[in-house]
């Protein structure tokens, strides 16, 4: 567990006080498999990533009085790596990118608290899907295969549902994997070994973008 993430820069986040697309404050709560809280919490992950910058996520804070959680018991403890990535990779498709930061007393404003701060990248190459079903416990659908999330500019996470937020999704996508091909090119000039394969990795997934697009017309 990395506990590195410099504690002014956490400190600014909270004294903006202000969600945005890329900043969610949450209450503290325990990651257990398949809680609708967990799964929520999944989907703001995803839709983060698939955010331009990508996105923080701070819990254990209220969104709205930037009072530490009242949650019980040592909740921040449930959030470990391995668990929460192989999570992540069973619902999400492709690998999602995440660092997880937990500060058990963190003060702030002459108070102390534990807080876990998720710091989540912008996809790589290809916009992040939900690849099966995320059924809550009690059976309550969550996400479906097929859907892709953002965040959008009312501090929100939601299921792309119009056009021009996918067309904006998948312009992004293609300018990364230009700018792939570009350093290829470059590493090719220079004698360099290329990094990775280059391929149409549009192809891989056009059957689940296929999917999102046909559900939104």
């Amino acid at each position: 567990m990395n506990n590195d993430l410099p504690t002014d820069e956490i400190i600014k986040m909270l004294d903006s006080g202000v969600e945005n697309r890329n900043l969610d404050f949450k209450r503290g709560f325990s990651w257990k498999d398949k809680s609708a809280e967990t799964l929520g919490l999944v989907t703001d992950i995803m839709a983060c990533a698939n955010t331009q910058d990508g996105g923080t996520i701070i819990l254990g804070v209220d969104d709205k009085t930037q009072e530490f959680s009242s949650e019980s018991g040592r909740w921040w403890e449930s959030f470990d790596t391995t668990k929460i990535m192989d999570t992540l990779n069973k619902y999400c498709d492709p690998r999602t990118e995440i660092q997880i930061f937990r500060k058990e007393d963190f003060e702030y404003k002459e108070k102390k608290g534990p807080i876990v701060v998720l710091q989540i990248s912008e996809f790589t190459d290809v916009p992040i899907i939900c690849k099966i079903s995320g059924n809550a416990s009690d059976q309550t659908s969550v996400f479906k295969p097929g859907q892709i999330y953002i965040r959008t500019n009312r501090a929100s996470t939601e299921v792309i549902s119009n056009s021009q937020d996918m067309r904006e999704l998948t312009d992004r996508a293609m300018l990364k994997h230009g700018d792939r091909l570009l350093q290829a090119f470059s590493a090719i000039a220079s004698g360099q070994r290329l990094p990775q394969p280059i391929t149409n990795v549009f192809e891989q997934y056009a059957n689940e973008l296929k999917e999102a697009e046909d559900e939104i017309g």
